[in-house]
């Protein structure tokens, strides 16, 4: 697994065999807008909206991605 930080958003990223997987975590007070060419898996919320390739994750939320 490798672990990186961009600002206040933290991702998590895991490869097994030819599958990836993906937690990022907007640990911050504002949107962030992550880049995600892959599917949801999983969000802490409901409301999460994609903007082409990229989602905006509201504050204090996780979003488990799949690495199409």
């Amino acid at each position: 697994a490798t672990v990186s930080t961009d600002g206040d958003v933290l991702t998590v990223r895991s490869v097994g065999g030819d599958q990836g997987v993906r937690c990022v975590v907007n640990m911050g007070s504002g949107t962030a807008l992550v880049s995600c060419p892959g599917s949801v898996l999983l969000a802490s919320t409901a409301s999460l909206h994609r903007v082409g390739d990229s989602l905006a994750l509201p504050p204090d939320t996780a979003v488990w991605l799949t690495e199409d």
